[in-house]
């Protein structure tokens, strides 16, 4: 978003900016499945090995100057100057944790949850080896830090494929290594001491090349050795004191984009869609005692036996005002109930409810976006744009005990501006996929907080204005709060599928 202020700073540049990124000839990047091994820092935790989808380039991106930066597992736009300056916005997922095994080394420790980051960058490919900055910053709230990187590459081009060598600095504050690599007192075993890990710089060593092996197919991967800090290896949780990781990747360009077309088609002015969405719902709740005492944390479907999973209704549209301009929205509601006897005393605003109880439960689950978006690519097969909007969650929650008629209520409301990224293509004359991301992050006053939702999608055409579509979602607000209106701690998260139909006007 800052990168896209600056480009607007000027109309001449926004225009300059705007032009040639929807000139770009996206048949220059190639779809390919790759896969990737690596090891886990964890003592006892099994090495990561998965496939994946990816797209790649025929040049590296040092030997470009595209707006698109597909880079090292990152994914952002950048600008390269005509003084070989590179600014740039990423993002990657951080895939650092426990990994899914049994191994006893591991057992009474807290789960490392993967997380989403973003970073600017800056870099300078004036010399034969090219310097780059980044400072990546976690979106989830998951380690609530920061990690920081300098790295310098010499990237070497032949004929037939590209060799790029590379030194990197890692930096992480004791904030993100307190997430990973600290041992809490709950997590103590008599091999296991408390520990408590300061800031680290780890030092990697990196290779990535590129060999086509014909005009269409391309071979491509990584190397990287990672030397881990000392405040790292002390951890009585890690194991190494080295990391190795390789992927290697074959790829396909299909020159499937089209290029762009000098007069657009008038769009549609209004797109709606309708389905059910089949949610699993994972809801925590903790309200506060009047007198500002904390109240228990429930997880509302373990503990009340409200339902984990529903078919919801949900409704979605976009309204166009013309080409690059569209209003979009979407709505939910869900309704539970459950019925419990409790296995564990508990805390629920001003009463009590001993274990052996038996608890009604109701709860509400409301949620409705609004948003304007912007178009930056547009054309009559592939859409991509940024959006800014209003993200609504009403949540109230109801404890009834009908052995004493005791009735507590929660009710939370929260209005939250969210930013997001949204885009399309459109494979075949009747297959459509997309995706859409929108998050939000605050810290201020009496709340701290953050909503991140995300939709990806597939759709056909089933005639001129009526499309199927299948799409996946996955909805989430973490609020805590210490006013009168939202006393304690909302969290909810809403995933699954959904079956809809759009219908265009």
């Amino acid at each position: 978003m800052t990168l896209i202020a600056l480009g607007f700073s000027s109309p001449a540049h926004a225009e300059s900016w705007l032009d040639q990124l929807r000139s770009a000839d996206l048949n220059d990047y190639a779809l390919g499945l790759a896969v990737t091994n690596g090891q886990n820092p964890y003592d006892g935790a099994e090495n990561g090995a998965f496939f994946y989808p990816y797209l790649t380039s025929f040049q590296d991106s040092a030997m470009t100057d595209d707006w698109l930066l597909i880079r090292e597992g990152n994914i952002g736009i950048r600008f390269v100057s005509d003084n070989d300056w590179e600014f740039g916005f990423l993002t990657r997922v951080n895939t650092l944790g426990l990994g899914n095994n049994d191994a006893a080394e591991l057992t009474q420790l807290r789960e490392r949850n993967w997380t989403l980051e973003v970073a600017p960058m800056i870099g300078y490919r004036g010399w034969p080896v090219h310097l780059n900055l980044k400072s990546f910053v976690d979106i989830l709230g998951r380690h609530n830090s920061e990690t920081y990187s300098l790295s310098a590459t010499w990237p070497l081009q032949f004929s037939r494929g590209y060799l790029v060598p590379g030194l990197e600095f890692v930096h992480a504050t004791s904030e993100y290594n307190r997430y990973y690599f600290d041992v809490r007192p709950e997590e103590v075993r008599p091999d296991r001491p408390v520990y408590t890990t300061g800031a680290s710089t780890n030092t990697q060593l990196k290779l990535r090349w590129g060999y086509a092996l014909t005009e269409k197919w391309l071979l491509a991967g990584s190397m990287r050795l990672e030397h881990l800090d000392s405040a790292v290896q002390d951890s009585p949780i890690v194991g190494r004191s080295h990391l190795w990781s390789a992927s290697v990747g074959l790829a396909y360009n299909a020159n499937m984009f089209r290029p762009r077309k000098t007069q657009h088609k008038i769009p549609e002015r209004f797109e709606f869609r309708v389905g059910a969405f089949r949610d699993s719902i994972d809801s925590t709740v903790s309200y506060a005692e009047p007198d500002g005492g904390s109240g228990s944390s429930i997880n509302i479907e373990d503990e009340l036996s409200a339902q984990g999973e529903a078919t919801v209704l949900q409704l979605e549209g976009i309204y166009r005002i013309g080409h690059f301009h569209r209003l979009q929205f979407n709505y939910l509601k869900l309704e539970r109930d459950g019925l419990r006897t409790l296995s564990r005393d508990i805390s629920f605003g001003g009463a009590d409810y001993a274990t052996g109880s038996i608890i009604e439960s109701e709860l509400e689950t409301e949620i409705a976006q609004l948003s304007y978006g912007y178009s930056i690519l547009r054309d009559d097969q592939k859409e991509l744009g940024v959006s800014a909007g209003l993200n609504y969650a009403g949540i109230e929650t109801q404890i009834e005990s009908p052995d004493t008629g005791t009735v507590e209520t929660a009710n939370s409301q929260v209005l939250l501006p969210v930013v997001g990224v949204f885009g399309s293509v459109q494979l075949s004359a009747r297959i459509t996929v997309g995706a859409k991301a929108q998050l939000f992050r605050m810290d201020f006053d009496r709340y701290e907080g953050s909503v991140n939702s995300f939709q990806v999608y597939a759709e056909r055409a089933l005639g001129k204005d009526v499309l199927l579509g299948l799409a996946y979602n996955y909805f989430s607000v973490n609020l805590e709060s210490t006013d009168d209106d939202i006393l304690g701690r909302i969290s909810t998260k809403h995933t699954g599928p959904a079956l809809y139909f759009s219908f265009r006007i």
